[in-house]
């Protein structure tokens, strides 16, 4: 008998899932001005050039990162700078409430409201999701043409007080060196069926906000849209992709557009759309498992190989939820063997109950913390998250649905079929699912 030590979860998890997906669905903190910074980052090829605006803003534990007089120091020959440390702190204010809006401007980390290029930055803080949508576009030469252009746009004065008083903050000499980076190697699933059409959809989506950004749209309202459509890709990425990669189907991601509980019935089904989407990611854990097991035992693996296999295997993490799963493997081995036809299926849905046992549910919370960031979950606050079409994703809403090609007019349900077909988003309550939702149930 041919035993196979078990393998360290972590590391399968970063190697099969992340690799796959590009971006990391494990922490909470990515913010659309995060996205974007790294969609541009990832794009473009120069030297960046954000130390003197993170020295001018960035803050910890409620103060500044770098003193008044080691500011002045700093600055000295690029920006006149008051003398009165009160006048500084009032500007360094100001400046902060334009810049860093979003209070994601840290002396080693920071992405900055961007309305001048040159502000763009290292920031790694989007772990991932700017990476994708980077990748889409620069694959893409209509998208990449329109980038160059909303690029060079950004060069140029704006009629905005952001733009100019981020080109005072950075030395613009420097960007004649930019240019559009070179494109990637495409992920693989953007270039198989069925997942490479929903790979068409989401670049074509942001096609769309890159036209925006190259015409003569305000550009802020074009860089805000662009950063949370960049978002929702990835989002839309990890709720679609695995239903795709197992079944060949989107599944449907219904939108509570009532005010926050005002509709329950409505609430209720939103909320079970999220759950079904995690649950779906969840099988897709299992799925990839699944042929990892196959290439490890090149067949169905018997009883007391599949049993070492889980008791040398490595947790995600050293959690307790983990440990417990981990000290129980055997019974949940057996649990899934009495359901399944094979035991290859058996011991990676087993595998599968580690790692996110691990995991702490991380990829959850991570979809519910970005999703409320760019207003693709809500409410802001409370204990029942579901999908819903906040203020902030509307632009990107609405640019979802339209045609490619340019039309004078869209009707409502051919926009909404759009977005039905292109991303599985339902928009509730309409006439069906009122006929639903009000119809008797039978009493059990």
């Amino acid at each position: 008998m041919k035993s196979i030590v078990g393998v360290n979860l972590r590391d399968w998890y970063n190697d099969n899932v992340e690799s796959q997906l590009v971006f990391s669905p494990t922490s909470i903190s990515p913010q659309p001005v995060h996205v974007l910074n790294g969609f541009l980052h990832h794009s473009l090829t120069g030297r960046r050039q954000t130390r003197l605006a993170a020295d001018f803003v960035a803050t910890k534990d409620g103060t500044w990162q770098v003193g008044q007089e080691d500011l002045r120091d700093r600055a000295k020959g690029k920006l006149d700078l008051p003398t009165s440390d009160k006048e500084l702190d009032l500007l360094r204010r100001a400046v902060s409430a334009m810049v860093a809006t979003d209070r994601a401007v840290f002396l080693n980390n920071h992405s900055f409201q961007v309305a001048h290029v040159g502000l763009t930055s290292s920031d790694s803080i989007h772990l991932g999701i700017g990476t994708l949508s980077a990748g889409l576009v620069l694959n893409d030469p209509a998208a990449s043409s329109l980038l160059q252009a909303g690029v060079e746009r950004l060069k140029m004065p704006q009629p905005n007080p952001h733009w100019g008083l981020e080109r005072a903050l950075i030395d613009d000499t420097q960007l004649s060196g930019w240019s559009l980076a070179e494109p990637p190697q495409p992920v693989e699933w953007t270039r198989r069926d069925p997942t490479s059409a929903l790979a068409d959809d989401l670049t074509a989506l942001l096609r769309r906000c890159l036209e925006l950004l190259s015409a003569d749209c305000d550009s802020l309202l074009a860089v805000q849209t662009l950063a949370n459509a960049a978002t929702w890709v990835g989002l839309l990425t990890y709720a679609q992709l695995p239903p795709l990669a197992v079944g060949g189907e989107r599944r449907a991601l219904l939108l509570e557009c009532t005010p926050p509980g005002e509709l329950s019935s409505l609430r209720e089904s939103s909320s079970e759309s999220l759950t079904a989407v995690h649950l779906a990611f969840e099988q897709w854990l299992a799925h990839e498992l699944r042929i990892f097991v196959n290439k490890e035992f090149d067949g169905d693996p018997d009883d007391a190989q599949a049993k070492y296999f889980l008791n040398t295997c490595e947790p995600y993490s050293l959690s307790g939820g983990s440990q417990a799963v981990l000290s129980h493997a055997a019974q949940v081995y057996d649990g899934y063997l009495r359901s399944e036809e094979d035991r290859a299926s058996a011991l990676a849905n087993t595998l599968r109950d580690l790692l996110v046992a691990g995991m702490g549910n991380k990829h959850r919370s991570w979809f519910h913390a970005v999703g409320r960031h760019c207003g693709f979950i809500g409410p802001r606050r409370g204990r029942l998250p579901r999908l819903r079409a906040e203020t902030a994703l509307l632009p990107a809403l609405v640019l979802g649905g339209m045609p490619d090609e340019p039309v004078e007019s869209l009707l409502m349900s051919d926009w909404l079929l759009n977005l039905e077909d292109r991303f599985g988003v339902a928009v509730g309550p309409g006439p069906q699912l009122a006929a639903y939702i009000h119809a008797p149930r039978k009493k059990t």
